[in-house]
C-alpha cells in the first residue's frame, strides 16, 4: 500500500517539475489513459510514447501553476486520489478537481482515469 501511494506521490512531483521522462519512467509499456466525459470513458493517450508527446505539448500550451493530491484510498490495486489543478487565466488563478482512479500492475501504473468534479 505504501509502496502505491509513493508511486502516485512520484508521479504527481514529476508532472509538477514539468519532467516528462520521471512521469513515463512509472508507466507499463501498455499504459492508457482515459478522460471520463459525461457520455463516458474517451481515451487521451496509451503508451508511453503518446503519454510523452501529449505532455510535452500540454506542458507548452496550457499556463499550468501546480497540482497537489487532498486524499488518497488504496482499494486492491487501485488508487482513488483527489486532485487539485491550478492554472493561471486572464482572470487570474483557476483551480480544478478531479478524482483520479489508477490501476497499477507490478510497480507500474497500467491505466488511469480522469474524473472532472464540479466545484
Amino acid at each position: 500500500m505504501d509502496n502505491m501511494i509513493s508511486l502516485l506521490r512520484r508521479q504527481r512531483e514529476a508532472f509538477n517539475r514539468k519532467d516528462i521522462d520521471a512521469m513515463v519512467a512509472d508507466l507499463s509499456d501498455d499504459y492508457a489513459w482515459y478522460r471520463v466525459t459525461p457520455e463516458g470513458p474517451v481515451k487521451a493517450a496509451s503508451g508511453k510514447a503518446e503519454v510523452s508527446e501529449r505532455m510535452a505539448a500540454f506542458f507548452k500550451t496550457v499556463p499550468y501553476l501546480g497540482s497537489t493530491i487532498d486524499r488518497s484510498l488504496v482499494v486492491g490495486n487501485y488508487i482513488v486520489a483527489e486532485e487539485k489543478d491550478s492554472f493561471q487565466t486572464p482572470d487570474g488563478p483557476k483551480t480544478q478537481i478531479t478524482l483520479g482512479v489508477y490501476e497499477v500492475v507490478d510497480g507500474k501504473l497500467k491505466r488511469a482515469w480522469a474524473f472532472p468534479v464540479k466545484s
